[in-house]
């Protein structure tokens, strides 16, 4: 089953709460297309860096500054205090005598309590108790551990941390930051001695003994496990390490379903904050995911807690984008479009909601307004491989090739070393009628060696097409020698061969390509396959084998026009079977009354019908059609010929060998057609002659 993209693998969660995801090989796009991973702002940052020494060393810096100044007051008696104030009222030396400006009226209950101890009193410094001096000196040397930690690593920081905790075994935040490193250094041992005195120190964390819980697991004591992590629970509902332990301890016990009950006990709590309910809710979606149950329910189950979270809010973009992934999987297509656009509005730079967005117009059969939400994740991360490859294909799929290469080159330069943007790079240039484009860039593919042979047969037809028919053979060679038992190389070598006029060898190579094909590749024997086979039969002088070929490709394809149009072709040029021919040919113009080739086809068999008026029309129009295409060039010169209309047949020879002067037939046709025209002059001429004479006057006999 497939689930959200940050339910792929199973994630570390800190105490703290933050998530510690496992790389997966997934690219960055499959990030942006399927679920984005829980959002930052839900989950609690690892302590580290800058982060934590603002949010631990700040604070407990303030509260000490805060904590003297309180101590220091204490200290003073209210004469003490009155004495102060009044100290600090009085005129400067040589000032007796003048009041000061601003200065405030007497204070009785200062002047009383000045009255009942009129005598001059010592002022003591202000001192913290030994035990507040402690936490004051703990929390100093905690933010300089930090510093050191960040600058030095974790080593060097080690032996201050130890210390703040002799000081002060209290302070939760040391234990987050140091038994990871601890037990990623194998030393479990330390790590739980260290939390144990931290927990007598403060006998209701639940964060501790969920740490504690962990690091058990980590030694294989099962027994300890189970009991940090449910006596973490118990002191803190929300605590979600403690869940992560008890599910991964009762997974690796192969008691999967004491696993769920762990997390959905968690789902039945009513306490804890968007974060929270965000982290159960994928330690639940992973453990359903290694479950055998149908990728919709699971989706049933996990979504509402993902309401839960958004519920208790505030709403992020991530989370909702979560969560209309989940709504897609449910078919609840109109409120994960909502929750989308809610998103996008939230954060309209996120470029994983814009493309579920675009995605999601596509589906609804609005592939412009999906494509244009593409563009707009395009501009904003337009260094993103997978991105620009999703862009592409729907480019390809739109036909803007033009678009599409423009991006391809992009990919190509960020990346030579795939293959597949080269070979759309050719298919891009085919479509833009640039065969030189076309044929570089499957070459350059081809010189990956890519693993499919879909590259060597687009070079081999590229260069085909530009009558590069040695290059061509070079190509396919190579292509046999790397994939020997794939069918449509062998399809390919017979087209080659068929240009090279080895026309039994075209047969024999696509013969073994019917073999392979019925194994591995059925899809090859469609309609093509069977017109190439019955040609290259034809073309090799073996017309009965061509003509059976098509009657039974007509037989297995029987409304395929081009089937039913080269049956009806070989008939006519046979001069047999003409009317079933005509039937043929008019159902073939039925599905496609504009093609050149079967419009030909019709007036070459009224042409053998003997129906020469008939066959004009449909051969003049296919000459326009097939841009003056030989054949039909002489099948209208022919009929000209037999409509008397000997200088049209004759102009129409002309043209035919201006533009095919090789072509074998058309001056033997034009010689005789001028000869005749030349005879039927001469024979024109006589009788006009003969006529002359007749019509001449006679001379007279004289009287």
């Amino acid at each position: 089953m497939s689930l959200p993209n940050q339910h792929r693998c199973c994630a570390t969660i800190t105490a703290a709460g933050g998530r510690e995801r496992v790389p997966t090989p997934q690219s960055a796009l499959a990030a942006a297309v399927r679920p984005a991973p829980v959002p930052a702002v839900l989950s609690r940052p690892r302590p580290g860096a800058a982060w934590l020494r603002v949010r631990l060393a700040l604070p407990l810096l303030l509260a000490l500054a805060l904590l003297v100044a309180a101590a220091g007051d204490a200290a003073l008696t209210p004469a003490h205090a009155a004495r102060r104030v009044k100290k600090e009222q009085q005129p400067n030396a040589g000032d007796e005598g003048q009041k000061p400006v601003g200065e405030a009226a007497p204070d009785p209950e200062m002047s009383a309590a000045t009255a009942e101890d009129p005598r001059p009193e010592k002022v003591v410094p202000a001192k913290l108790r030994p035990e507040n001096e402690r936490k004051a000196k703990a929390a100093a040397l905690f933010a300089e551990a930090i510093r050191v930690h960040d600058e030095e690593g974790f080593s060097a920081a080690m032996p201050l941390y130890e210390e703040v905790l002799k000081l002060d075994a209290s302070i939760v935040e040391v234990y987050i930051r140091i038994y990871k490193p601890l037990i990623n250094r194998n030393q479990p041992e330390k790590a739980m001695t260290l939390l144990k005195k931290g927990i007598e120190a403060t006998p209701d964390s639940g964060t501790l003994r969920a740490l504690a819980a962990e690091v058990a697991r980590f030694q294989k004591n099962k027994t300890e496990a189970l009991k940090y992590a449910r006596d973490a629970i118990e002191r803190a509902p929300d605590e979600v390490l403690a869940y992560s332990v008890l599910f991964q301890m009762y997974g690796d016990d192969g008691k999967p379903g004491e696993a769920l009950t762990v997390i959905e006990d968690a789902a039945k709590s009513s306490a804890g904050n968007a974060a929270f309910w965000v982290r159960i809710a994928n330690i639940y979606a992973e453990s359903m995911a290694q479950s055998t149950k149908e990728i919709k329910e699971i989706a049933a189950r996990v979504l509402p807690i993902y309401e839960k979270a958004l519920a208790v809010g505030p709403p992020t973009a991530d989370l909702l984008a979560t969560m209309a992934d989940y709504e897609l999987i449910l078919d609840k297509t109109e409120s994960a479009t909502a929750h989308l656009k809610e998103a996008q509005k939230l954060d309209p730079n996120n470029t994983a909601v814009l493309v579920k967005l675009g995605a999601l117009e596509e589906k609804a059969g609005r592939n412009a307004e999906g494509l244009k939400l593409y563009e707009e994740a395009y501009k904003l991360k337009p260094d993103m491989p997978d991105l620009r490859r999703a862009l592409t294909e729907r480019y390809i799929a739109a036909q803007n090739w033009e678009k599409a290469a423009a991006v391809l080159e992009e990919l190509a330069k960020s990346d030579p070393t795939q293959w597949d943007y080269y070979f759309d790079l050719g298919r891009c240039y085919d479509n833009l009628k640039q065969p030189e484009k076309a044929e570089a860039n499957y070459q350059l593919a081809v010189n990956l060696l890519p693993p499919y042979a879909n590259p060597y047969l687009m070079l081999t037809m590229s260069q085909l097409l530009q009558r590069k028919v040695d290059k061509a053979a070079d190509t396919i060679a190579a292509a046999r020698r790397r994939f020997p038992s794939v069918a449509r190389v062998f399809f390919a070598q017979a087209l080659v061969f068929r240009q090279q006029k080895k026309y039994e060898e075209a047969v024999n190579a696509l013969q073994q390509a019917k073999t392979l094909a019925e194994v591995n590749d059925p899809d090859l024997l469609g309609p093509n396959f069977y017109l190439e086979l019955a040609f290259s039969q034809e073309l090799g002088g073996d017309r009965d084998r061509s003509e059976a070929t098509l009657r039974a490709a007509n037989k297995q394809f029987p409304d395929h026009p081009e089937i039913q149009n080269s049956l009806a072709y070989c008939w006519a040029e046979a001069g047999t079977n003409l009317e079933e021919a005509l039937d043929l040919s008019q159902k073939s113009l039925k599905k496609q009354p504009d093609t050149g080739a079967y419009l030909d086809t019709l007036g070459w068999i009224y042409f053998k019908q003997g129906n020469f008026s008939e066959a004009l029309q449909p051969l003049e129009k296919a000459v326009t059609l097939t841009k003056d295409d030989p054949v039909v060039l002489d099948h209208l010169a022919e009929c000209y010929l037999k409509l008397g209309r000997t200088e049209e047949a004759i102009a129409t020879w002309k043209k035919l060998i201006a533009a095919n002067p090789d072509h074998k037939d058309a001056q033997p046709k034009l010689d005789a057609a001028e000869a005749a025209l030349e005879k039927a002059r001469e024979q024109e001429q006589a009788k006009a002659n003969a006529r002359k004479k007749e019509d001449a006057p006679q001379p007279s006999l004289p009287k």
